[in-house]
């Protein structure tokens, strides 16, 4: 497949969030600007439908000129979340964003997945078991790089098969 067309397929969303040292609008621009052509009219309203799917919009719609590095990490994380969006993958891989988050943030964030998945096919990964067991529909459990077990969260969470998959449960922590 196509590298290019593989790209704008897939979004992804780190640990950490990873904005460029430029405006909040740039930062929700930046991969969009690159694949389509867009009108200036065009770009403000993509700024705006993702800042609020985000839960953005309010808390920085006076300021979008503002570099993005003046946000808090939370707000950051989301404004990553939009640039993603912006793209209109059809699945999107969030590799722990909220580790580095306070409680607050972190809930911020599962909430937005909780409405995100109804449009996207979301790849969650998370080694917090009350988050995994709060936002997932099917989890994979791996453990040192293999699949040990899959299914429904109430499959894995209610009754495991695997005995590592109840180790890890119970403790946190498998011996795979």
């Amino acid at each position: 497949m196509d590298e290019t067309a593989l790209r704008k397929k897939i979004g992804m969303v780190f640990q950490k969030p990873c904005i460029f040292p430029r405006s909040i609008r740039d930062n929700v621009l930046f991969g969009v600007q690159h694949v389509r052509k867009l009108s200036r009219q065009a770009k403000a309203q993509i700024v705006e439908d993702n800042l609020r799917a985000v839960a953005l919009w309010k808390e920085v719609c006076h300021r979008l000129g503002d570099r993005a590095d003046t946000l808090s990490i939370g707000q950051q994380q989301r404004l990553c979340i939009a640039r993603t969006l912006a793209l209109n993958p059809e699945v999107i891989v969030l590799a722990e964003p909220t580790s580095s988050l306070d409680p607050v943030s972190t809930r911020a964030i599962e909430a937005l997945m909780l409405k995100l998945k109804n449009d996207y096919t979301l790849v969650f990964v998370t080694h917090d078991i009350l988050q995994a067991r709060r936002i997932s529909d099917h989890l994979v459990f791996v453990c040192d790089g293999k699949i040990i077990e899959q299914g429904s969260r109430a499959k894995l969470f209610d009754n495991p098969e695997k005995q590592q998959t109840r180790e890890y449960l119970l403790d946190e922590y498998c011996d795979c």
